[in-house]
C-alpha cells in the first residue's frame, strides 16, 4: 500500500476560511500580514497544533509592507480577533495566535467595516457623477452662440521633393522671377 503525500514539499497550508470569507474583508495590506503570519504559525510542524508563533516586526517586515503600514494592518487584525497578540512582546517577537473557530473572529466589525466603505464609495461616486454633470452643462452654457458658422482652412508652406541628394529650389507666390541675362 502507498502512502498518500498530502502535503507539497516546502509549502504551507492555508485554511479554506481565510481565504473564502476572511480574505474579502480585508485591505490588501492586511491580507498580506495574516498571509506572513499563517506560513510562520502553519509552516512549520511544531507550532500548527498550538497556532501560535513568535513574530517580530522586523520579520514582519519581510513581507515588504511599510512600518505604519504594517503596524497599522496588525492591529486592525488583532481588533477584529483574526491574528491575536497573546501577552506583551519580548527580545524574540510578539507572540501571536491564529483563530480558527468561527465565534473567535469579528465578523460584525467586518461586516460593518466593509459596509462603511461601501457607503463611503457610493457617496464619493454620487459626488464625482454631479460634478460631471454641473461641468458638462457648464460647457454647453458656454458653447451656445459661439459658432459663428464660418470655417476657414489655413493652407500654409508646401512641400519640397528631393531625390538621390539634388535640390529643387522652392517658389512661393510672393516670389518674382529676374532674368537678367540677355541676348
Amino acid at each position: 500500500m502507498t502512502q498518500k503525500n498530502e502535503f507539497i514539499p516546502n509549502s504551507f497550508q492555508v485554511p479554506n476560511i481565510l481565504v473564502d470569507r476572511v480574505m474579502p474583508l480585508l485591505k490588501p495590506e492586511e491580507y498580506v500580514a495574516l498571509s506572513f503570519a499563517v506560513r510562520h504559525i502553519l509552516g512549520w510542524e511544531d507550532k500548527i497544533a498550538r497556532r501560535r508563533a513568535r513574530i517580530s516586526l522586523s520579520m514582519f517586515q519581510q513581507c515588504g509592507l511599510p512600518v505604519n503600514t504594517l503596524r497599522t494592518a496588525l492591529d486592525a487584525l488583532n481588533r477584529f480577533r483574526i491574528l491575536r497578540r497573546i501577552g506583551p512582546p519580548t527580545q524574540d517577537g510578539q507572540l501571536w495566535e491564529l483563530a480558527f473557530n468561527q465565534p473567535d473572529i469579528d465578523w460584525d466589525g467586518l461586516e460593518q467595516r466593509k459596509a462603511r466603505k461601501a457607503a463611503m464609495e457610493k457617496k464619493r461616486t454620487a459626488a464625482a457623477r454631479r460634478a460631471r454633470a454641473d461641468r458638462r452643462q457648464a460647457e454647453a452654457r458656454s458653447s451656445v452662440g459661439q459658432n459663428t458658422g464660418s470655417s476657414v482652412a489655413q493652407h500654409t508652406g508646401s512641400s519640397v521633393r528631393q531625390n538621390s541628394g539634388s535640390s529643387v529650389p522652392q517658389h512661393t507666390k510672393s516670389s518674382v522671377a529676374h532674368n537678367t541675362g540677355g541676348l
